[in-house]
């Protein structure tokens, strides 16, 4: 993605980096789709003040990860209880394409299926 601008950031969460709140304004969105590594400490962290910031968090639940399936499972509970939307990339991809029929519709589709376990 050579739009996509990198943010270094030595704080769990990614709300304590300025640069990356001031990106995020700069946008004008007011719905966060989130992923990263950690799920039960940086996702977590940065999830919990962006929803007390008044943004709408989507956590993909199969983008995020722990290194125990317990910490993963108890953070997204988490997340959920403290309003986040828990969502897979899948879901995310067909609410932004919003309809079917475009190349970019074909696309996704085709990559999806291509990675399907389901045969």
């Amino acid at each position: 993605m050579p739009e996509a601008e990198y943010i270094d950031k030595t704080s769990f969460s990614c709300c304590k980096k300025v640069e990356f709140i001031e990106a995020l304004k700069a946008v004008g969105r007011q719905t966060v789709i989130l992923c990263g590594i950690e799920t039960h400490v940086c996702v977590l962290q940065t999830c919990v003040e962006l929803l007390e910031m008044g943004y709408v968090v989507h956590v993909v639940r199969d983008c995020v990860a722990s290194r125990s399936k317990d910490n993963k499972d108890t953070a997204i509970e988490y997340m959920r209880d403290a309003g986040a939307v828990i969502t897979t990339t899948e879901t995310v991809l067909f609410q932004v394409l919003k309809r079917a029929g475009t190349d970019n519709f074909k696309t996704i589709v085709k990559r999806i299926t291509e990675r399907s376990d389901v045969k």
